[in-house]
């Protein structure tokens, strides 16, 4: 049986990938220079957040941890370093933290059998 935890946890991480599809279709059609590349690059990273997140995160695998951290977190961190001020990456960041901090004691306090 799941955490409670780790279904909020899994939950939260749907509902930030469906906050970087509409990030990536609104880098795509609401700025004034069409930027093809930063679309693509959310909506992949929310394929792979997707796909992660539905597969082993949501049976605590710890290795899915790790991956949904880097998948979540490299995109802002470095839109924050890289480019000028802007609340998108902010917002991505705050909408992928949850889902990463709400279920760690449920995957990293676990039992080894």
């Amino acid at each position: 049986m799941e955490s409670r935890a780790l279904k909020i946890g899994w939950i939260a991480m749907i509902v930030a990938a469906v906050q970087r599809i509409v990030t990536g279709i609104g880098f795509f059609f609401m700025e004034e220079e069409h930027d093809l590349g930063a679309s693509v690059l959310y909506m992949a990273m929310a394929v792979a957040i997707l796909l992660v997140t539905l597969g082993h995160y949501r049976k605590g695998d710890k290795w899915a941890w790790f991956t949904l951290l880097v998948l979540g977190a490299t995109p802002p961190v470095y839109c924050i370093i890289a480019h000028e001020p802007n609340p998108w990456p902010i917002i991505g960041l705050l909408f992928i933290l949850p889902g990463l901090l709400i279920p760690v004691k449920a995957i990293f306090g676990k039992q080894q059998s």
